[in-house]
Order: structure tokens, then C-alpha cells, then sequence
């Protein structure tokens, strides 16, 4: 007995956590080849005869990580030339050394028992080295911020997007420019490869009304724009004759192994291309490239997208035109977690193997940014006061904050919450359709225990039959499938399936070929057997449930794994939380600063794919098998290499300065390096919860001031001094509050976490006294203000000129600014 295990993988984004995604994708595929079993009908324990990997669906850098691997498994014995090996017999040498050291006896046994996944693992070992040399070392912000390339200077994007170019014609390239697919791994004999974009243009998805001269006031009501796309290849590892294109879907951009040529399908243009030819790579990598454009990082990238790809969403403007090049950014903008698309994929490979030979479904989704449920209350533009930094002097000062300022904070709110109105919560998605395949489950069991034997009225089945084909039809037209799909007999076909025990003593289960003839002969309303028809009646009524249930060719055979950065140091026991990533920082891009940073989420994610697939069972692996990395320490990111990105970013900077205001550049120098060491500072390490906080002391004089120090906490004559608002003198300063590392970073505050409130004199400040910062436990309420301010009344010491000990519990917590209905009596 033999069984196959399908693999499909859906990668999210994650910029320079590439190092992650791709190394839990390697790892899991190494682990489930290895240790991946099924249960026989005996009820024994055995391994997978293959394991072959169908579907693919990434965003930004997933999408990278997948086409990489894509590529490396094609063509697996030509990799050693990307990492400096003078032939492939030495490459694999090392490879085999590696899985030997790593697997022990069970790679030993796979080796001379199961040769052919021995060459599997070989493969995807390359690969894993490959994709780690990518991101650990070959991609980083010293080459991103290259100022030595003419060409970065006049691109529209921070960084340079030409050499993550090269990087895709190089890797996606083959000796030659020859492409050879012929010693391919672990690909099935039809890959789908699909990768998210967001389009600059939006596409409208429903026409407006036509049918009314009033038709266009409804525009705004019947058309739909999105800017969130989905590209999917097709690629076929054999010969696809030109008779049998009609089946493969429209939309989808198909490959095959043979010379291309073109078809009209319902008068548009239609190619096969051909994986032979180098440009039909380049197309993928491109795609890939696009998808992982970061906005303002990298310029947008420009892709010649065809009528059959967008069909409904083809712009009349070029109703003439059969392709347009359009321009895109990171796919992750707007669907950063394809698993729909993945399901959608898989299923419909699903509908093709129906009939042969057995196999299992297993979709790992991998993703290296799973954000805690946090909520935040906060929001900037309640903000009335604040410090401004003189860009000549670099001195502080305190103030009523400009209106472009307070409009400046809504900014990233707004954007926050057009990204999560736009995105798709897409496992909230799959899982509604889980909870009603359980619905389904308990109302077909209702159905079964009323059937009777007997037949649904002509007239009814009529009915029910028009209905049900009426909606195939349009799911059919909806998806872009050829007629051939979800027809009838093969939505029927599925129910028998799916009930099979209900079902073998109503029709002739043991004989095929007369099981198929009565199926056939329902189907076109032919006379059968009583006992038949009314076993076929309530197939039909398992269809009508379906779809009201909108599960409508729809299938549970997919498990879904999800691959993610848990926090195994904390605890050994679950729920386990989840663990920032060194990479994470810089909105992404600190791995790209730290090789070390890079291999340390390479190692932790080949950990983290062993851990969660043997605890969830999908491997035998044994639990000493991998040892836990070493915690990374931020100490570890190379001081060095980031004052090198400090200087590149400093010049990059003054690069996108218009040439007529680059006179002031010297001026601006200090105030921009030592705000990119802030930056850099703030932002290199994992992003914590920090709450924006202001302090307000109450003066009677003016004759006090604020001490002021450095980045290393020392002592400079930058204080803040007191100013009269609404009738009142004031010191206004601003604090930031980490709570899960209870610190506390500030302009104003000194080493040991205090604020100096000093005498100002002629030529000097004395020390005047000492304030503590307010407490803010777990639960206080300044967590759920929109901008905590808190004021210390300081008259009566400032006033007489006699300092004293103040306690941390006088600070008061002012009120937020009242809501527009609050009444005013």
C-alpha cells in the first residue's frame, strides 16, 4: 500500500524575516520527508511512499521565499554555483554529510531504503543553504543603501531596488540562460504558484448600472475598486497539448514543457508558455519582486499583466489592448496572509486526483509576524502641547504644538486603519467555513434519519435540480473555470464520496462501472431502480444543503499547520506566547543590518518547525532530535555596520533633498545624525508596547528650569524653561513608558529616573530638587487615555524657594479632553 502526502505552503511577509520564513519552510519539508507518517487500514504506522508539493501562495518576502525555492528544486543540481562549489558531486557531498549529522540512523535507513527521498532531502537541503547564504549575508542594508551605483540616486524609493533586481535574474537563472528542469524534486507534475500584489491603479470589480440613463448615479454604490490582486502561474512539468488548453482555467498564467503557443478562448488571446524559455522565469521573478516592493523602501515595480489575468477588471479604457504594464507594491499592503487563496488552489488540484491514487493534504502556513491581540488607546492628535528641537541650534524648547503637527499624528492611525479595513481577515474566513462543514455534518445526519426510500416528486427534483445547476453555472463563470469543472455528476460524486458509508447499501458500491452507469444515467434523467433514484434524490439533497450552507464544491480534505516564531524560552508548557524576532525592528529591515541577527531566526525557525510538527503529531521525530538556540542578545547587531547605516542613510537622505535647498544641508547634518541615531536606537530592536506620555509641572515662578541630558544620560545645559499657559507657569516635558520592560526614556530624565527641577541663574543652574515619575501599574487608567497627561503642583515649593521630598503618588492624572456630546450643565 502507498500514499502521498500533497504539500502546499502559504508565506507571509516579513522584509528581512525572509531568514525565518524561508528556513521553517526547508526545515518542515526536511522533518515531514523524514518523520512523516500515516495510519494503513490496519492501523499501522508507516511512511509516506512521496511527498510532493503542489501549491504555493506567498506575499512580499514569502513570496520570494517560495519562488526561491521554486527555482532551487526545478533545477536542484545546479545550485552549487550560487555558493561558490566547484562541481555539483562536492556539493552534494557536504549536503549528504549535513543530514547525516543532522538525522542520524533514520538518514542512514532512508538512504538505502528509500533512495529516491534520499535525493529529495538532498534537494531541499540545498535549498535551505541557499536561501540561508540569501538572507543572512547576500542581501543586507550595506549593499540596500550601495551610494556607489548613479542609478539609486534618481530612484523613487529609499533603497536600492536594482540590486534585489539582479539578485532575481541571477537566482532565477540558469546556466546559459538554459532553462533544465529534467532532474526536478519533490514538485508535482503541476505546481500553482501564486503571489499577492497591490496595483497603483484600482480596478473597478462590478460594473455600474447601463441598463438606466440614471445609471451613473449609482456608481458609487455598484462599483467596487480594489487594488489588491492575486497572480497565479500554472506550471506543468510535461507537455500540455494544444487540444486539451480549453481546460485550464482562464485567469491563470500557464507554462508548460514544450514550444509555446497561443489560443483564443472567447475572443481573447491566451498563451501556454513554455518553461524552456528563459523570459517565461524572468516573468516569475519579476512577480515575485513585485510583490515584495516595500512602499517608500523600494520604487514601485512595473509588470505587464493580460486581459485573460484580470477578465472583469480590464479596464474599458483599453478594450483595444489584449496587455498593459501596470505598477505595484508589496502585495502585503492589503492580503499579507494568502491561506484562502492557498485553499482555493488545493482544492481544485483536489478535484482533479479524485480516482487516483491516494493521498493526504497538509498546508503549512509560515509566517514570521504574528502580532499579540494588544489594544491601544492611543492617539496623538488630542496632543495640545509638546517639544520642538531647534534643526540649527539642536535646543529643546516647549509649546503649543502647530496645526500641521496634530494633523501629522492622525496619519498613521488613518493608514492603520485603512490597512486593517482593506485587509482580509482571511483565517477568520476558512474558519467560518470549518465551523459550518460541522453544521453541515449535524443537518445531513437530521436528513439521513428521516430518509425513507422514497423519491423526491418529479416536479420537486426539477426544481431542485435547475436551482442547484444555476448556481454551479455561476460559480463556474465566478472562478474562470473551463465547463468542464463542477458539473452536475461531479458535484454528486463528491457527496458519494464524502458519505460513502451511508450510501454502499443503496447503490452498487462494489461494481464501478455500474455505480458510474447509475450516476450517469440520474444525470440525464434517465430510468433506474427505485431504490436508486431515491438514493440519488437525497445526494441531491445533500447538494441543496450545501448550498445554503455556501460550501458549494467545497471539500475538508486540507489539515493547516501554521509555522510561527513561538517563544519557547519562557515556558515549556502551553499556550505558548510568541517571540519577536531580532529582524523585526526597523520596520523589518534590522535583520537586513545583522548577519548575526539572520542566522540566529534561521536556526530558531528549523527549530520551531520541529517542535510544532512533531507536538501537533504530523511528525515521529524524537524530542532530542534539535536543541534550542541560544537566545539572541541585541548586543550581538554589529556596531560598526550600523554606524555604516547610519552614514549610508545619512547620504541617501541628503540625496532626496531637492538640489535648490541643499545649501542648508550642513546646518541640518547634526540634527539628522543624531536623529537617526535615535531612530536607529528606538527601532532596532523588537517593537514593544510604549505609551506617549506628558508631564506638566505647575510653577509659581519663572526663575525655575527642567534639566535637560544626553543620549548617555549626562548632564547639558539644553533645559526647558517655564512658560505662562492660560494664566498659568508651566514646564511641559514628554516621557515614553515601556511596560513590559517597566522603563521609562525621556529628553529630560536623568540615569537613575528622575527629572531635576533646577534654580535658574546668571551664569549657571543650581540643583533645586529631585521629582520621582508617576506610577503607572498594570490596570491603571492613563492605559486607556488617548493621551495620558499627568501634572505635579509645584507652587508652594517654588514659591517659598524650599525644596522637599516628593512622592511618586502626587502626580495627578488630568482628565481627557471632554467627547463633543458631553452635556454642558
Amino acid at each position: 500500500m502507498s500514499k502521498t502526502l500533497r504539500l502546499g505552503f502559504i508565506m507571509g511577509g516579513g522584509v528581512s524575516l525572509g531568514s525565518f520564513s524561508s528556513a521553517a519552510l526547508c526545515e518542515s519539508i526536511k522533518q515531514l520527508l523524514v518523520y512523516a507518517e500515516y495510519e494503513d487500514t490496519a492501523g499501522q504506522k508507516r511512511p509516506y511512499t512521496r511527498i510532493e508539493i503542489d501549491v504555493l501562495t506567498g506575499s512580499s518576502a514569502g513570496a520570494i521565499s517560495l519562488g526561491i525555492m521554486l527555482r532551487g528544486l526545478a533545477s536542484p543540481r545546479d545550485q552549487y554555483q550560487f555558493l561558490g562549489y566547484n562541481s555539483y558531486p562536492h556539493f552534494r557531498q557536504e549536503l549528504q554529510q549535513e543530514l547525516l549529522g543532522q538525522f542520524g540512523e533514520a538518514a542512514y535507513k532512508m538512504m538505502g531504503e528509500q533512495p529516491e527521498k534520499f535525493e529529495d532531502l538532498l534537494a531541499i537541503q540545498g535549498v535551505q543553504k541557499l536561501q540561508e547564504h540569501i538572507w543572512a549575508k547576500e542581501v543586507n542594508l550595506g549593499e540596500l543603501l550601495a551610494q556607489n551605483k548613479e542609478k539609486v540616486k534618481t530612484q523613487a524609493g529609499l533603497l536600492d531596488r536594482s540590486y534585489i533586481d539582479e539578485m532575481g535574474h541571477r537566482y532565477f537563472g540558469f546556466p546559459q540562460q538554459q532553462p533544465v528542469v529534467s532532474q526536478r524534486r519533490l514538485l508535482a507534475p503541476r505546481v500553482l504558484f501564486a503571489c499577492t500584489l497591490s496595483n497603483l491603479q484600482a480596478l473597478n470589480l462590478q460594473g455600474s448600472q447601463k441598463g438606466s440613463p440614471f445609471g451613473s448615479a449609482l456608481n458609487d454604490a455598484e462599483v467596487y475598486k480594489s487594488h489588491a490582486e492575486l497572480r497565479c502561474f500554472d506550471l506543468n512539468f510535461g507537455e500540455v497539448k494544444e487540444e486539451f488548453f480549453h481546460h485550464y482555467p482562464i485567469p491563470w498564467r500557464q507554462f508548460h514543457l514544450g514550444p509555446a503557443y497561443c489560443y483564443e478562448n472567447k475572443g481573447q488571446q491566451k498563451e501556454m508558455g513554455s518553461l524552456l524559455n528563459m523570459a517565461y522565469w524572468q516573468e516569475l521573478s519579476a512577480s515575485c519582486i513585485a510583490s515584495a516592493a516595500f512602499p517608500l523602501a523600494f520604487e514601485p515595480v512595473r509588470l505587464r499583466r493580460y486581459r485573460h489575468e484580470l477578465q472583469d477588471r480590464w479596464p474599458e479604457a483599453l478594450a483595444a489592448e489584449d496587455s498593459h504594464i501596470f505598477t505595484y507594491v508589496d502585495g502585503g499592503m492589503f492580503n499579507n496572509e494568502p491561506i484562502r487563496e492557498a485553499m482555493r488552489l488545493g482544492s481544485y488540484l483536489d478535484q482533479l486526483h479524485k480516482g487516483g491514487p491516494d493521498y493526504d493534504r497538509l498546508m503549512l502556513f509560515v509566517d514570521p509576524i504574528v502580532g499579540e491581540i494588544k489594544e491601544d488607546f492611543q492617539e496623538g492628535s488630542t496632543q495640545v502641547l509638546g517639544l520642538q528641537r531647534s534643526w540649527l541650534t539642536g535646543r529643546a524648547k516647549w509649546g503649543a504644538r502647530s496645526p500641521l503637527a496634530r494633523i501629522g499624528d492622525k496619519l498613521p492611525k488613518l493608514v492603520s486603519a485603512l490597512l486593517h479595513e482593506s485587509q482580509q481577515g482571511e483565517w477568520r474566513k476558512i474558519k467560518a467555513v470549518v465551523d459550518r462543514f460541522e453544521e453541515r455534518k449535524k443537518l445531513r445526519q437530521y436528513q439521513k434519519l428521516q430518509y425513507s426510500g422514497k423519491q423526491l416528486p418529479p416536479q420537486e427534483r426539477q426544481v431542485l435540480r435547475q436551482f442547484i445547476e444555476e448556481k454551479l453555472a455561476q460559480l463556474r463563470q465566478g472562478l474562470y473555470l473551463p465547463p468542464a469543472y463542477l458539473q452536475l455528476s461531479q458535484e454528486l460524486s463528491r457527496i458519494l464520496s464524502e458519505e460513502q458509508a451511508f450510501f454502499a447499501d443503496k447503490l452498487p458500491w462494489q461494481d464501478a462501472q455500474a455505480l458510474w452507469d447509475s450516476l450517469y444515467a440520474y444525470v440525464e434523467e434517465q430510468k433506474i431502480k427505485a431504490e436508486e433514484q431515491a438514493a440519488w434524490d437525497l445526494a441531491l439533497s445533500f447538494l441543496g444543503l450545501d448550498l445554503g450552507l455556501g460550501l458549494l464544491a467545497k471539500e475538508q480534505k486540507a489539515k493547516i499547520v501554521g509555522i510561527a516564531p513561538f517563544d519557547f524560552y519562557r515556558s515549556e508548557k502551553e499556550p505558548y506566547g510568541l517571540l519577536q524576532l531580532p529582524g523585526l525592528g526597523l520596520s523589518g529591515f534590522a535583520g537586513f543590518a545583522s548577519e548575526a541577527a539572520s542566522r540566529y531566526e534561521a536556526r530558531y525557525a528549523a527549530y520551531c518547525s520541529f517542535r510544532i510538527l512533531r507536538e501537533l503529531g504530523y511528525s515521529s521525530a524524537p524530542a532530542d532530535l534539535m536543541q534550542r538556540p541560544p537566545a539572541f542578545s541585541l548586543a550581538q547587531f554589529d556596531q560598526p555596520l550600523l554606524n555604516g547605516v547610519r552614514e549610508a542613510l545619512l547620504q541617501r537622505f541628503s540625496q532626496l533633498v531637492p538640489s535648490e535647498y541643499r545649501r542648508a544641508l550642513p546646518f541640518l547634518e547634526g540634527f539628522l545624525s543624531d536623529s537617526l541615531d535615535r531612530f536607529i536606537g528606538q527601532n532596532i530592536g523588537p517593537k514593544r508596547k510604549c505609551i506617549h506620555i506628558e508631564l506638566r509641572l505647575h510653577l509659581a515662578k519663572d526663575t525655575y528650569c527642567l534639566r535637560g541630558y544626553d543620549e548617555e544620560g549626562a548632564y547639558k545645559k539644553n533645559q526647558l524653561n517655564p512658560k505662562n499657559w492660560a494664566g498659568r507657569e508651566y514646564i511641559i516635558t514628554k516621557v515614553d513608558y515601556y511596560p513590559e520592560l517597566q522603563t521609562w526614556s525621556g529628553p529630560n530624565l536623568g540615569p537613575d529616573n528622575r527629572l531635576w527641577l533646577d534654580r535658574i541663574r546668571l551664569f549657571n543652574e543650581q540643583e533645586f530638587m529631585p521629582l520621582p515619575l508617576p506610577k503607572i501599574p498594570e490596570g491603571h487608567p492613563a492605559y486607556l487615555r488617548a493621551y495620558p497627561v499627568f501634572e505635579l503642583d509645584l507652587r508652594t515649593e517654588t514659591e517659598i524657594g524650599v525644596g522637599r521630598a516628593i512622592s511618586a503618588e502626587e502626580w495627578q492624572l488630568l482628565p481627557d479632553p471632554k467627547s463633543l456630546d458631553t452635556p454642558e450643565y
